[in-house]
């Protein structure tokens, strides 16, 4: 059985990401804190804040938090630019 996070560090985590901030931020604020791992450990690493979003203890409550305006995953590209942005083809001659 693999160790568990107690629920308000779980909670903390969902909130903090709600919030904006990123997944090293909230991993600094972690040991900042002297919040251990669930195994036990000092280091918070960006993909060990990751892994607790997406786990089924996290799923929860990311019901109860509004992340409609985050992504759980890699930063994602802006939209291109409208195309009257672009500057027309030169004619050619």
């Amino acid at each position: 059985m693999e160790p568990a996070l107690p629920r308000e560090v779980t909670r903390r985590i969902v909130t903090e990401r709600a919030e904006g901030r990123t997944f090293q931020a909230i991993a600094d604020r972690l040991m900042s804190d002297g919040i251990p791992t669930a195994r036990g450990k000092a280091t918070w690493y960006p993909a060990t804040v990751k892994a607790v979003m997406v786990s089924d203890n996290a799923a929860a409550l990311r019901s109860e938090v509004d992340l409609s305006d985050v992504r759980i995953g890699k930063s994602h590209r802006p939209d291109p630019p409208p195309t009257s942005w672009l500057r027309p083809p030169e004619p050619q001659r």
